[in-house]
């Protein structure tokens, strides 16, 4: 208690060795507030300090005038430490976890204070992909907490927490000592998973739709464009028509915006398909290549369309009505023939590309009912045997079947919003299974409710399972079918289309043409034709580059090609045997991009399949990869025999007969078929 004056000054005075120092206490505010005087007092002061190290303590009061008052009498004083409490979480050992939103989880800590602990709360706080946010206390088992120290295990039982996949749970533990400190912060982040199938792999989708909208507008737009060349313009141009040929360059000048943008936005939707396989590149590298060549081949496609038919159809006909007559029949005629491969082209597209979307929806869609059958299956068999030893065993029964619930309805979900991808027939098919999946979990769903469990939940249980096991069944033969499907239209458009080397056959035939004297004006055919191959192979290797384990040689061949056409082109003096050779170069060094593919195909699944040997899509789309592997060996002996490299045949062809004759390529061919008829897992040694 202080009295008279109100300024003090502490003074600190402690003892190190023989020698007594002395120093200003705190140093950064060398006064002290005194409290409010005692009401039974007024002479009675106060001040309050914080002590932080052990020493000897004396008050020092100044006056008004400075003058102090006598040496006062030092006093001890201990300084007692109070931190904050900790917790140290030891299991798990990592603050992100990933668990199934069936799993019942235990958490281990241990808590320390250097007084006592006087409690401990567990607090958690689920978030949803729509932001919704549930906090929830989570009981712990009751703790006696007399000491300083006190380890515990925390039970989290993710269902009874209502999450879902995809849910983010965040479980936090405070401590409090018996001063009602807190503790500092300890947290566990839990990313809740699918219990059979991570339906996040439907995200794989998205670009592949992306890609289908787009190409469904570039058809509108070639429609219209098709729309405003007459069907009949070669005889107009004979007849010179002149009013009819002009209206429809100036129609075509209105339509040239729309089929542009068009086929941009196909070339982004298809850059972002690109893109997204790269980032699926680390875990699922075995896949990538038969996504790599159709992809590929989207982007060659529009290539074809944007430089050859376009460039051609823009380049002939805006120019008719000031062609003289005898020039109008052979310039209408070209201009006619781009226009209706543009049409034909771009239907193909349309097909190769749905049914490359829809031969990834099936193999999903397939993987999911199949999983979750799997689920089922043990569930119910578990029950089944269980029933009249086991007292726990509805308990069980019901929690898996609670879960079961929430996984069946998002099946349920992804039916309904990608049935309208397949063809009608098979629409109605699959919207039955949905209506009888639905039907099967809205029974069971009071019953899991139902306290305790009853044994009449298994018949429900064991009608899901059927009905899981049926959808399979009705999904597998539709998957199998549409595998068919996008092979058979991707084959089309690729003859339709061409190899890497048809734009040099093109220009090598308009020069051709022109040497023959056909071409009563063989600047604008032949310039045409010279930027529509330069520019094709140039677009070619761009979408290479991007392309995830690309072929570094396939890439500076493609380069080099295209500047010795520019080149070429700029001598001024084209030479047919020089074109020969070039397009010959690029057949042989397509060839080997393909046995580059088929390599790294091979070697992609063989990882896969050593590695990932009970992932859910070993059944499906490996199966697929496998038939394009097949597919492309075929492809390559035949071109090997056609490529006019008889240096070569011999041994390519006997080295592919080999392998498809081998004993091995015979045991995994028909595993690949059983994948696609049967349920089940399999695994390759």
């Amino acid at each position: 208690h202080l009295s008279y004056p109100r300024d003090v000054r502490l003074q600190v005075k402690r003892q190190q060795g023989s020698q007594l120092i002395e120093s200003e206490h705190p140093p950064v505010r060398p006064r002290v507030v005194l409290l409010p005087a005692n009401p039974a007092d007024p002479l009675e002061h106060s001040a309050r300090f914080t002590v932080s190290t052990n020493g000897f303590y004396s008050i020092k009061l100044v006056a008004a005038n400075g003058r102090p008052n006598r040496d006062a009498d030092q006093y001890p004083i201990e300084a007692i430490p109070d931190e904050r409490p900790t917790i140290v979480i030891s299991d798990p050992k990592s603050p992100k976890i990933k668990s199934r939103f069936t799993d019942n989880l235990e958490i281990q800590a241990t808590a320390s204070d250097d007084v006592n602990l006087k409690g401990i709360t567990v607090d958690a706080r689920r978030m949803r992909q729509n932001n919704v946010d549930v906090n929830s206390t989570i009981q712990l088992p009751e703790l006696n907490l007399p000491d300083a120290n006190a380890s515990f295990t925390v039970p989290i039982d993710l269902l009874k927490l209502d999450t879902m996949p995809e849910d983010i749970v965040e479980v936090y533990f405070n401590a409090l000592d018996v001063n009602d400190q807190n503790s500092t912060l300890a947290s566990v982040k839990i990313t809740v998973v699918s219990m059979a199938f991570d339906d996040r792999r439907f995200t794989v989708l998205e670009p592949k739709r992306d890609i289908f909208v787009a190409v469904t507008e570039l058809r509108e737009a070639v429609t219209r464009l098709r729309a405003v060349v007459p069907g009949n313009l070669e005889q107009k141009a004979r007849n010179g028509a002149l009013g009819d040929l002009r209206k429809a360059g100036d129609d075509f000048d209105e339509a040239q915006p729309k089929l542009t943008s068009s086929m941009a936005a196909v070339d982004q939707a298809i850059l972002e398909a690109v893109t997204a396989v790269k980032k699926r590149s680390i875990s699922e590298d075995w896949h990538l290549r038969l996504e790599v060549a159709e992809l590929t081949l989207f982007s060659q496609t529009i290539a074809r369309l944007r430089h050859d038919w376009y460039g051609a159809l823009r380049r002939h006909l805006p120019a008719l009505p000031n062609d003289p007559l005898d020039l109008r029949a052979q310039r209408a005629k070209l201009a006619a023939n781009a226009v209706g491969k543009m049409d034909e082209v771009t239907d193909l597209l349309v097909t190769a590309t749905k049914d490359h979307l829809t031969a990834e929806t099936a193999p999903l869609l397939l993987d999911y009912a199949d999983s979750l059958a799997r689920h089922q299956r043990q569930y119910t068999q578990e029950a089944q045997a269980g029933k009249t030893t086991d007292v726990n065993v509805w308990k069980r029964l019901a929690r898996g079947e609670a879960a079961m619930i929430i996984e069946v309805k998002k099946l349920e979900e992804k039916l309904i919003e990608y049935t309208e991808q397949f063809r009608p027939p098979d629409q109605g098919k699959l919207q039955t299974a949905q209506e009888r999946l639905q039907s099967v979990r809205e029974v069971l769903k009071p019953l899991v409710k139902v306290d305790p469990p009853e044994e009449a939940l298994l018949k429900p249980a064991q009608d899901l399972q059927k009905e899981l096991e049926g959808l399979a069944d009705v999904i597998r033969p539709i998957a199998s079918k549409q595998y068919k499907d996008a092979a058979g239209s991707r084959r089309k458009l690729e003859q339709e289309v061409g190899d890497v080397a048809e734009p040099v056959r093109q220009l090598l035939k308009a020069i051709e043409r022109q040497v023959g004297g056909e071409n009563k004006f063989p600047k604008d055919y032949t310039d045409q034709a010279w930027d529509a191959a330069i520019k094709q192979l140039q677009d070619r290797r761009k979408i290479e580059m991007r392309m995830p384990k690309s072929d570094p040689s396939f890439q500076d061949e493609l380069n080099t090609v295209r500047d010795e056409l520019e080149d070429l082109r700029k001598s001024g003096d084209p030479i047919v045997q020089i074109l020969a050779f070039i397009r010959d170069t690029l057949v042989g060094t397509e060839l080997i991009h393909h046995l580059y593919e088929v390599h790294h195909g091979i070697q992609g699944m063989e990882v896969g399949e050593r590695r990932r040997r009970d992932a859910s899509d070993i059944n499906t789309r490996r199966a697929r990869e496998w038939d394009w592997i097949t597919e492309r060996l075929n492809l390559i002996s035949k071109e090997v025999r056609t490529a006019g490299l008889p240096e070569i045949i011999d041994i390519m062809t006997g080295t592919i007969d080999e392998i498809r004759e081998s004993e091995e390529y015979k045991v995994i061919e028909k595993e690949m078929i059983d994948r696609k008829e049967e349920g089940g897992t399999f695994g390759v040694d």
